[in-house]
């Protein structure tokens, strides 16, 4: 079977993200999966958190526009510390005009082809949400994308 790009694109995203929350030493968490893992939304540890709202032709394949949130998920955190060393640490990953090499990180066993290059070309603060438990620090990021054909 084979994978479609975007998720390709979404897997390359998560597996970066991921790789960095465990090298640090926080949760990573999927906004778009979380009701699969309300264990960890429980949590009060701190967390990378990623949503992914989606990838788009631009103007038509093999280029694409993608657009995503990602950030830091904390409790207590009342100046915010642990949120901004979470988003800086994003920000250095997400570098803005740094290419990421996009591969298929979606089934038990990566791929070993690459399938294109995702740049991030704008990264936007959110304002901060609250709930109960945590606050949620996000980055809006727009990025181009070049499908290799």
């Amino acid at each position: 079977m084979t994978t479609t790009f975007d998720v390709a694109v979404k897997s390359t995203i998560d597996k970066v993200l991921s790789d960095l929350a465990m090298a640090s030493g926080w949760i990573f968490f999927d906004l778009d999966g979380a009701y699969l893992t309300p264990d960890i939304g429980e949590s009060k540890a701190p967390a990378i958190v990623v949503s992914f709202p989606g990838i788009t032709p631009n103007p038509r394949d093999p280029y694409y526009a993608v657009v995503f949130e990602a950030g830091a998920r904390t409790s207590d955190d009342p100046a915010q510390y642990i949120a901004k060393t979470i988003l800086g640490t994003i920000s250095e990953v997400l570098d803005i005009h740094k290419g990421i090499p996009v591969y298929d990180y979606s089934g038990a066993v990566a791929g070993d082809v690459k399938l294109g290059e995702l740049i991030p070309i704008s990264r936007i603060p959110t304002p901060s949400r609250f709930d109960q438990i945590s606050g949620l620090n996000m980055y809006q990021l727009v990025a181009l994308c070049q499908r290799f054909v």
